[in-house]
């Protein structure tokens, strides 16, 4: 009778692991309501590399406009400040947007410079219900800035058409206009509670031919469940020339 027992415990830990584990189906679907704000906080940070580091915090808000009956969302964005370190080779060098100009240094004006376009201007982006961006960042008030705020297509996932439930898994591919290179991810549903969805990524980017080889890409994202808004989300990279780089987004809580 002993030798049954370990196997009769297995068994039964394993059917309950079973029935509770969560087979709820849900539609993966952008729905904040006209007048919702929410402001998303980017950072990237470097760490691992003793010659050289970066840390870059953008803060952006975001508040829905209008929405169209093709289930298209109208983004109002602005760009609320920029906080950028970056060591190199001993020396340091900051930049801080809310600095008086005054204050400034001249490396640090001769930065400003390059960001003031984009800190006067208020932006415009449309994103339809499946996290697909219809229309990119561009300034609505006359400024000729067309410089993108952050890259919303980390920030923004694009959703499966199918509902999911926990294990299921999506694929999307994207290309970095620049460079050329494609990003090929897959997501993964790790949980869904009460409150939140919690989704896995794994990701490879193409390398630059002579310069980078293939990278990869693992990180977590944690949606809201009612509006399928970000709360968070963190991607990890190991740099090519020593060190990691960390990117995070988070919605930003407003003070109490």
């Amino acid at each position: 009778m002993k030798i049954f027992r370990p196997i009769f415990t297995l068994f039964a830990i394993t059917f309950l692991f079973s029935c509770s584990q969560n087979k709820e189906e849900i539609d993966l679907k952008l729905s904040p309501k006209i007048g919702d704000q929410q402001t998303i906080v980017s950072q990237v940070v470097t760490t691992g590399n003793e010659q050289m580091s970066m840390k870059s915090t953008m803060v952006v808000r975001f508040k829905v406009a209008s929405k169209d009956d093709q289930n298209v969302f109208t983004f109002h964005t602005d760009l609320r400040y920029i906080k950028t370190e970056t060591k190199m080779f001993g020396e340091v060098e900051k930049y801080d947007s809310t600095k008086d100009e005054s204050l400034m240094t001249s490396d640090e004006r001769s930065m400003h410079e390059e960001f003031k376009n984009a800190l006067e201007s208020n932006f415009e982006i449309r994103i339809d219900e499946k996290g697909s961006i219809v229309e990119p960042f561009h300034a609505i008030d006359g400024n000729p800035s067309t410089e993108a705020l952050v890259d919303m297509s980390n920030i923004q996932l694009v959703f499966p058409k199918e509902k999911v439930k926990v294990g299921s898994e999506w694929k999307n591919e994207k290309t970095n206009p620049l460079t050329e290179q494609v990003t090929k991810s897959t997501y993964t549903i790790k949980d869904i509670t009460e409150n939140e969805i919690i989704i896995s990524v794994a990701a490879e980017i193409d390398g630059v031919s002579g310069l980078l080889g293939k990278s990869k890409v693992d990180g977590e994202y944690i949606l809201n469940k009612k509006d399928c808004t970000l709360l968070k989300g963190t991607l990890e990279m190991n740099l090519q020339m020593g060190g990691k780089v960390t990117n995070t987004y988070y919605k930003k809580m407003p003070k109490k």
